[in-house]
């Protein structure tokens, strides 16, 4: 519980500035090194910087309580709850119950629970007293509320409320719970408190009177301990048994301090300050310093989560996360943070060599720094004899030496690579051009050397057991025997580049690899291999260090750990809080192993440094059918149009988008799985086809290989209707209904097409019938009567040549309409020359006395019409017989061809300036003759026929002529002719 956060957090608000300025003159002394840390801060969307409480979840979700309000983490983003009759926006004291539920208040005694997403108002302690501080416990059925002066016991299944007042004007701490009871101060008496009840009085001391100070009750292992913090830090613990109080003597710079929160956490006592968090152990009632860090912060609360991360809350500076707290990062000065040699050295401190030239010692417990020497290039490395207290060191440009009568000889020895002690009085070199041995001597030049050999040398080390010296030459691994006989040492008969090499106590020689891992080497053979395949994170190993049986390796990926008895390999990564995998050296002290690296001095505690991490948890976040959100269901079913899905997961825990790939299958074999890139949490599928599937998702951790338990959602993709049997059983259905109407409708057609050939021979049988009865009324008797009497008069008046010509034009006229009587069709100038015969015949026999004229239209081509045969002659006999016949003198004929409006059919007119049809009735009348034209009639007839199975009609129309008073002078017939392109 934080309990004392909540009970003093109105009083911090308003004192926070003054006392944060009073205690910033004051000093406290560190005791050791701040763990590496991620700092979350607005830039990394932390919502706010002030944060009063941090809790983990039973799924893994880290929730904030902040000036702003209930945040939600999920290791990527940040979600807010809010409600709408919320006082303000801080909310303290986060709780989960046995049903997930997020519990939190405001200090307006507002009473919160968050479920399924939403933020819900539980209990308003304002409507009963304004003001109220409330605390929220839970036992069984019942949400137990309790405040300084009111208890509310609510019934959560009957949604029954019980209130009942407690005088609590005399009560000097927040509530606490003691193995199942409820209990509290007044004024200098600890009581025990029922809520339905009241209080009971248990015992009095006179250091439980608080004198106008609050107490705040706190667990600790088997203890119960209380502790206020108003006007001066007191630390109690409390045997409610026993009935007793004893006083928890302060270290004095704990009591120069803010206590903001006391955290019991894995048996330690964590004070959050205004000076960062500090651990202590209680011993004897007694605290003993164990850690102190983040001192620039005011630190108010601590979690380790389920990844045994710790996070750590401030009031001032947002969130940190240490995700190992046994990996610490020192704090050296800006221009010695990159460091390129380490080595130990006397009274617990370490000789550190930098990149920009500065050699000194440090003391990794006190911080403390001291400069040996300065040069202008880097150093490249560094070498302690302890027995004779000789430092001696190289850069770029030379050498250096603590002993006075080296420095000179050793200014030479300028850019080493690597340096192994042989003896107090000589070492071997490893140079850019050389490996030499060198001996210290008492007489100038008071330095001798020995050449190996004069090739580039990345490393070195002398085994004094077979007092063989190695070097690790760019071409080859070689070892120089007692008498310096060069001995190449090969792997897989191929020469071996060594980057770094040392030796473990059972005598084997270890190397570094940038291709093969880490190789051990006996009498000159590959004994062992660690490689990715033994469970290193890569082959590319640099600089090595051999401690007992243990190597810690540096590689690209990770700092490693092998213990070369037990083959057990263990790494650690920048989940650990691995600051840089750059590192220049390694050595050890004590406890802790260290790393020069570029981002400075770290190291890890060896014992305990190994933690063991939860594998990740993936559940699914959202599913999205056709570019539309949708509920999450364990499966899905798809039409074969909205056949694109999008699924979206996430695994919760500290930047798990850094830490955790993904990997899938759909519908695949069981080991087959398909992996995402690093940060792409969701896959899409687009057209599927067709059938069942099931898409398999699990969580990866990129640092250890851990694996989650594959979750699933499965969705079918429906066959398009068409595909469907029954779509098919209904095509066959339709199409046996079709053949069956096409068949009915075939025999109908058949049918029709019988009917119809019976008609048109019907038909042909009548035209053939009309043609003949056509021809024989145009070949009528008055005609051939006329025509002859006309030839006998030219020959009784001796006018051969007359009788000829009309005898002759009568022949051809009667050869004519007999060879068209049998043509359906033809062309329109047949028709007019036909025509034009026939008129002459008649002008003769009238004497001369008859005039016609033919006209043809100038967009006419009478050639390649074809129209029916002798449709006109009709029209024009009848025009001479019955208008012009009665007159005696000016006999007028005008026939006219030219196409009707839609170019379709051809207008034939026949004009007469004869009597008129009325003056003809007349006629007949007084002749008293009732006679129908044969010739009309059968003309009649054959139209009837020919407009039957056609389109486009042929008509007539006849109109009588007037003058302008209305007396007739002549008739004009209008015959609408459709034609064909010949």
């Amino acid at each position: 519980m934080r309990n004392n956060l909540v009970a003093l957090v109105c009083f911090m608000n308003v004192m926070r500035t003054y006392l944060i300025f009073f205690f910033s003159f004051l000093t406290v002394v560190l005791l050791a090194q701040d763990p590496s840390s991620i700092h979350l801060t607005e830039k990394d969307g932390l919502p706010d910087v002030e944060i009063y409480d941090i809790h983990e979840d039973n799924e893994g979700f880290i929730w904030l309580a902040a000036d702003k309000g209930l945040f939600k983490y999920d290791g990527k983003n940040f979600t807010n709850y809010t409600h709408p009759e919320k006082r303000g926006l801080s909310v303290f004291s986060i709780i989960e119950d046995d049903k997930g539920r997020i519990w939190c208040k405001n200090i307006t005694g507002q009473v919160f629970y968050v479920q399924d997403e939403t933020m819900h108002l539980f209990y308003d302690l304002n409507l009963v007293r304004y003001g109220e501080k409330v605390q929220i416990f839970f036992r069984e059925d019942k949400i137990i509320l309790m405040s300084l002066y009111y208890h509310i016991v609510v019934f959560d299944n009957q949604k029954k409320v019980f209130e009942k007042g407690t005088g609590g004007e005399n009560l000097t701490s927040l509530h606490f719970e003691y193995q199942g009871k409820f209990y509290n101060t007044m004024e200098s008496c600890l009581v025990e408190v029922d809520p339905e009840e009241g209080s009971t009085v248990l015992f009095e001391h006179q250091d439980l009177n608080a004198a106008g100070n609050f107490n705040t009750f706190l667990p600790h292992n088997s203890q119960t301990l209380m502790y206020r913090t108003v006007h001066k830090n007191e630390l109690f613990v409390i045997d409610i048994e026993q009935q007793q109080l004893t006083a928890i003597e302060l270290p004095q710079e704990l009591n120069q301090l803010i206590w903001a929160n006391i955290i019991s956490l894995e048996g330690f006592l964590w004070f959050g300050t205004n000076k960062g968090m500090l651990k202590y152990r209680l011993e004897n009632n007694k605290l003993v310093p164990v850690n102190e860090f983040l001192e620039d912060y005011f630190v108010s609360d601590i979690l380790i989560d389920k990844d045994n991360n710790y996070w750590v809350s401030t009031l001032n500076a947002g969130v940190f996360v240490i995700p190992n707290i046994h990996v610490k990062k020192y704090k050296l000065l800006k221009e010695l943070t990159h460091l390129k040699a380490i080595k130990k050295y006397k009274n617990g401190r370490l000789l550190l060599g930098c990149f920009n030239g500065s050699l000194g010692s440090y003391d990794p417990i006190y911080q403390d720094y001291k400069l040996i020497n300065k040069s202008n290039a880097k150093i490249s490395n560094v070498l302690y004899l302890e027995n004779k207290d000789y430092i001696f060191s190289s850069s770029d440009s030379r050498g250096f030496s603590s002993e006075q009568k080296y420095k000179q000889p050793f200014k030479g020895y300028g850019n080493l690579k690597d340096i192994s002690k042989v003896s107090d009085t000589s070492f071997l070199l490893a140079s850019y051009n050389r490996t030499e041995i060198v001996t210290l001597t008492n007489k100038a030049p008071f330095m001798e050397g020995r050449l190996l050999n004069s090739n580039r040398t990345y490393s070195c080390h002398y085994d004094a057991t077979t007092k063989s010296y190695y070097a690790g030459n760019t071409d080859h691994l070689r070892r120089y025997d007692s008498i310096f006989e060069e001995h190449i040492i090969t792997y897989k008969e191929k020469p071996l580049f060594v980057l770094d090499m040392d030796q473990t106590e059972n005598n084997t020689l270890w190397v570094t690899t940038f291709k093969y891992g880490v190789l051990g080497i006996k009498n000159d053979s590959v004994v062992a291999v660690f490689d990715v395949q033994k469970g290193l994170p890569t082959n590319k190993t640099s600089f090595l260090y051999a401690e007992n049986e243990h190597l810690w390796v540096a590689t690209q990926e990770g700092v490693v750990r092998i213990n070369t008895i037990t083959e057990e390999v263990n790494v650690l990564t920048q989940q650990d809080g691995i600051p840089s995998y750059k590192i220049q050296e390694i050595t050890s002290l004590g406890d802790e192993v260290y790393f020069a690296s570029n981002e400075g001095l770290f190291s890890v505690d060896k014992k305990n440094v190994f933690l063991e991490r939860k594998s990740p948890e993936v559940y699914f976040t959202s599913v999205t059918i056709a570019d539309k959100d949708t509920l999450l269901l364990p499966s899905y079913k798809l039409s074969h149009d909205k056949n694109r899905i999008e699924i979206a997961f996430h695994s919760n825990g500290f930047q798990t988008d850094k830490n955790v790939v993904y990997e899938y299958k759909l519908n695949q074999l069981p080991d087959t799985w398909e992996t995402l890139q690093g940060g792409v949490n969701a896959i899409t599928f687009g057209n599927l086809e067709d059938g069942a599937y099931t898409f398999t998702v699990r969580a990866r951790n990129i640092f250890n290989n851990q694996v989650s338990k594959p979750k699933t959602i499965s969705f079918t993709v429906d066959l398009p209707y068409w595909e469907r049997w029954w779509f098919a059983l209904l095509l066959i259905v339709c199409l046996l209904l079709l053949l069956a109407l096409f068949f009915r409708d075939f025999q109908k057609r058949k049918e029709k097409q019988r009917v119809r050939e019976v008609a048109q021979l019907q038909l042909t049988n009548q035209l053939t019938s009309l043609k003949l009865e056509n021809l024989r009324s145009q070949m009528n008797p008055h005609f051939i009567f006329n025509a002859l009497n006309s030839i006998q008069e030219y020959i009784v008046l001796n006018q051969r040549d007359l009788a000829s010509d009309y005898l002759g034009k009568f022949a051809d006229l009667v050869r004519t309409y007999l060879k068209y009587s049998n043509t359906g069709e033809i062309t329109l100038q047949e028709e007019i020359d036909c025509l034009e015969m026939y008129l002459d015949l008649e002008k003769m026999r009238f004497e001369e006395k008859l005039e016609y004229f033919i006209s043809i239209d100038k967009n006419v081509s009478p050639e390649s019409l074809l129209i029916p045969t002798m449709l006109i002659q009709p029209y024009v006999e009848n025009a001479i017989k019955h208008g012009l016949l009665h007159k005696k003198t000016d006999r007028k004929l005008w026939i006219r061809f030219y196409f009707g409006n839609t170019k379709e059919v051809v207008i034939c007119e026949v004009e007469d300036n004869g009597v008129g049809r009325e003056r003809v009735k007349e006629l007949q009348k007084k002749r008293k003759s009732n006679h129908t034209s044969f010739a009309t009639k059968a003309t009649d007839d054959r139209l009837a026929l020919i407009n039957k199975n056609t389109h486009y009609k042929i008509g007539v129309v006849t109109e009588d002529l007037c003058d302008e008073n209305d007396a007739p002078v002549g008739t004009k017939v209008i015959i609408t002719i459709p034609y064909k392109k010949d």
